[in-house]
């Protein structure tokens, strides 16, 4: 009687026994354009066939809806586990997103919470020339990020092997995707036509080394410098011939003009 007593006791603990909901992964850090998959893991529990699961997002209105269209897609329960799944993610899609279960007894059991941060990379890195903004012959380079998150970020300046820390200055806006835009100008008195190499490096957490841009003075060209050095000295090469020839074609006719000349004293 007492071991009935006992299990019915059991039973009935385990009948009722809250279900307890856990996240996986806690926390999670990708790039932009890349998919996500959060899962939301119940306990043992009875009639897991009558537990509702709703996702959403800290911070927003409204739940998540189960969809197979759309970015975000929200799978029922199978296995003792439900699926968020974010495709093609963004940075505005960064935050914490739970999982909550409802049982029969209309309790909800919330989860644990996945923390998501999507980050974008500075790349591609672009260099070119802008006039400046007095008459000048100062050089005015202008170094451009793309889209890239966290904010964090640093612009490092050479001229040939020679790190630059004097006439820069640099710039950064928030873009309505929540990304960041940044740009450097290096405003130097080095006059065009130098062939100096200048190099802008940029430094971000999501790069495993710095992002380069090279600017070379497009007026200096070694090629081009010696193509025209050939031509000069194949120039001045040929005005010598040219007037060795004349010189000896002109004595050639004076020595003729005596030749016939003496004849007729003769």
């Amino acid at each position: 009687m007492l071991i009935y007593l006992y299990l019915c006791a059991l039973w009935i603990f385990y009948e009722v026994a809250p279900a307890t909901i856990s996240q996986i992964p806690k926390a999670s850090t990708v790039m932009v354009g890349t998919d996500i998959t959060f899962e939301c893991v119940t306990s043992e529990v009875p009639n897991k066939a009558s537990l509702i699961v709703n996702w959403w997002k800290l911070g927003d209105e409204g739940l998540l809806q189960p969809s197979s269209h759309g970015r975000k897609q929200v799978i029922p329960f199978e296995n003792d586990r439900s699926l968020l799944k974010i495709l093609d993610v963004r940075v505005a899609d960064s935050g914490i997103y739970y999982c909550s279960v409802v049982q029969q007894t209309n309790e909800i059991v919330k989860g644990t919470g996945s923390r998501l941060e999507v980050h974008a990379s500075p790349e591609p890195v672009s260099l070119s020339t802008k006039a400046p903004e007095t008459n000048s012959s100062n050089l005015v380079l202008v170094c451009k990020t793309g889209e890239f998150y966290p904010d964090s970020l640093t612009f490092t300046w050479y001229k040939n092997d020679t790190n630059i820390e004097t006439g820069i200055s640099t710039s950064k806006i928030l873009n309505s995707n929540g990304t960041y835009a940044a740009s450097s100008s290096l405003q130097t008195s080095q006059p065009s036509g130098s062939g100096a190499l200048y190099t802008c490096l940029v430094t971000h957490r999501t790069l495993q080394s710095p992002a380069m841009a090279i600017y070379v003075d497009a007026s200096f060209n070694p090629a081009k410098e010696k193509t025209q050095l050939f031509l000069v000295v194949f120039g001045c090469t040929l005005s010598v011939f040219v007037c060795l020839t004349v010189i000896v074609l002109s004595r050639r006719k004076c020595q003729f003009r005596k030749q016939e000349v003496i004849p007729n004293l003769m």
